[in-house]
């Protein structure tokens, strides 16, 4: 089989839902396996190792860096906030809703409320303390495992850009909106870490439940989408 027949093979619904399916069992059982070693207190050297490296020696509420680079990730980190999810949320469901595209609102919705969901259930299953290592200023509450803001910004950006994608023809344009979702999720698990207010294997385990619900998501998507359009073909 040459390479085009493999490649008109994967962009078969089928062919790419079992890929999606076994990516979304693979990350669960990650998921899993990686909560058993934070429960277990595997993850603790590693974890620590990091914090301590972003710390200023001696003082583990001060950040290595200049003062603004604390506030700018203060901002950065408001992108995977509960607020904002719920805002980006609203208004993008409603945009679609708009322009008669109801099933991708649906499924924006259920995504980052399943997403949510989740995350407090794992939070309430590992109960696992914060780190003692926030600056000044930061504020949290729950438990530390896995971390909302990157579960939330994972479920939410991905499946955004998955909604952008779909209207568009060309593939270097799809991977454009990928690429813009994957830098800001980066950016608001960095900032967790960087602020002292979650380990970095709670930014981890958020990451993969995110992508989790959002290929969850994609699969619904493209099997219960009915009339709506998949988008163009690429070109």
């Amino acid at each position: 089989m040459d390479g085009t027949r493999v490649w008109r093979v994967i962009r078969t619904f089928e062919a790419r839902a079992l890929i999606a399916a076994l990516l979304v069992a693979g990350g669960l059982w990650a998921l899993l396996s990686l909560g058993g070693e934070v429960s277990e207190g595997e993850t603790d050297a590693f974890d620590r190792k990091i914090m301590l490296a972003l710390r200023t020696a001696g003082h583990p509420h001060e950040a290595v860096g200049p003062a603004w680079l604390g506030e700018a990730l203060r901002d950065v980190t408001a992108l995977g906030g509960t607020t904002f999810a719920v805002l980006a949320t609203a208004l993008a469901a409603t945009g679609l809703a708009f322009h008669g595209l109801r099933r991708r609102a649906v499924l924006l919705i259920c995504v980052v409320a399943g997403a949510q969901a989740c995350d407090e259930l794992l939070k309430a299953l590992y109960r696992r303390d914060r780190p003692d290592f926030a600056l000044a200023g930061a504020y949290t509450y729950a438990q530390s495992f896995p971390s909302g803001h990157s579960t939330a910004s994972a479920a939410l950006w991905l499946t955004l850009a998955m909604i952008a994608s779909s209207f568009e023809a060309q593939l270097g344009r799809k991977l454009f909106w990928f690429a813009a979702a994957l830098l800001v999720i980066a950016g608001v698990g960095a900032s967790r870490v960087y602020l002292g207010v979650h380990w970095p294997t709670d930014v981890l385990a958020g990451w993969m439940l995110g992508a989790c619900c959002a290929l969850l998501g994609w699969l619904a998507w493209r099997r219960l989408r009915g009339g709506e359009p998949a988008g163009p073909p690429l070109t």
